[in-house]
């Protein structure tokens, strides 16, 4: 399996429900929401996009490697990605999706996601909401999920799909992705691609439930949850796998477009999730970056504790790892890089539940 990737290929993975047949509303009236019976809420994020707001959203892949510009990693699979395939327009964001050779790739679609240089969005359980309208053509596969920012890009990674829809067409699929523990999935049958719905994903510890224009539909997620805050990410990708999800892409048609009316996140009012991105990321920096010989990590802290400072290289592999003390305050911890290869690294400071993680680029 593909590191981190919108792969509910929901029939590649352990179906825990086959949805049966469960009346939606009549009408694709425009609901939004937590569930009712559900307690109270508060509302952590929202875009309707009135414009395209890049204070929220970044038109790039999340690197998996602290959130930073760092990252080179562009395309995928067969799927380049670029600006130009995501736009605003009529009040909703569009996707691109279309058979145009770009760095080699055959297709060509668009990316968003919350992964902002230090200000990006990021959730571990709650209630996660789209409206959108997918396209469908064979081999594609256009997805509302999340993902954790934890690991380099070459691991595996835990993935939330929220609502999937591959390109074999007539499913949506909500799926976790635990690697090691195997994917949970369950999915409804319906023509999702022909008119708006609305999507909304009750993430819970060790529950997922999926709603549909306010329905609750049968099957659930109940073990292998994935437990990590991760940013959100809207995105289209055009494989092959001839029928089980994606379908055979030498049949796509193109150019398709999937549409988006709005993206909403809540957490229950009154709990404080380590998921969010103002509750687990340290305040913090390093500098000068890029490093040559040695740097500063700026941190700051409310008490003394120790903190666990560690550093991987692009591959993943541990390169660095120490235990330092802290005062109150502002810290600046030093770091010798003279022993380290030119490159770029990850640099990872935990204190508690709290976390600090920036790329570093090591020249020589």
């Amino acid at each position: 399996m593909v590191a981190w990737r919108c792969a509910g290929r929901a029939f590649a993975a352990v179906v825990l429900a086959a949805a049966t047949a469960v009346p939606l509303r009549a009408q694709t009236a425009a609901v939004s929401g937590p569930p009712a019976g559900t307690g109270s809420w508060t509302k952590t994020f929202e875009d309707n996009f009135d414009t395209f707001d890049a204070g929220k959203w970044a038109k790039r892949w999340a690197c998996g490697n602290g959130n930073e510009l760092g990252c080179t990693y562009q395309d995928r699979m067969g799927t380049a990605y670029e600006d130009a395939n995501v736009y605003v327009q009529d009040g909703k964001l569009h996707i691109k999706t279309e058979r145009k050779t770009t760095r080699g790739k055959t297709f060509t679609s668009g990316v968003v996601t919350t992964s902002i240089r230090n200000t990006g969005f990021m959730q571990k359980y709650g209630y996660f909401e789209v409206r959108m309208k997918p396209a469908s053509s064979p081999g594609n596969d256009p997805c509302f999920w999340a993902f954790p920012l934890s690991k380099p890009s070459a691991e595996p990674f835990k993935e939330i799909d929220f609502a999937e829809f591959g390109g074999r067409g007539g499913v949506v699929a909500t799926t976790s992705h635990m690697p090691g523990l195997g994917n949970q999935t369950f999915s409804k049958t319906g023509n999702w691609t022909s008119d708006f719905h609305t999507y909304g994903v009750l993430w819970e510890a060790n529950k997922v439930t999926l709603y549909i224009d306010g329905v609750l539909q049968p099957g659930s997620i109940t073990k292998n949850v994935v437990d990590e805050a991760g940013v959100l990410i809207l995105s289209d990708e055009v494989r092959k796998d001839n029928g089980a999800w994606f379908g055979n892409s030498d049949n796509f048609s193109g150019p398709i477009i999937s549409q988006v009316d709005w993206v909403r996140v809540w957490k229950p009012s009154g709990v404080t999730l380590g998921g969010t991105a103002s509750a687990s990321q340290l305040p913090g920096d390093v500098f000068p970056n890029p490093a040559t010989g040695s740097c500063t990590i700026r941190l700051t802290v409310p008490t003394a504790q120790p903190v666990q400072l560690t550093v991987v290289d692009s591959r993943g592999a541990q390169v660095w790892a120490h235990t330092l003390a802290t005062t109150p305050g502002t810290n600046l911890l030093p770091l010798n890089t003279a022993g380290l290869a030119a490159g770029l690294y990850t640099v990872r400071v935990v204190a508690g539940a709290r976390q600090l993680v920036r790329s570093l680029v090591v020249s020589q």
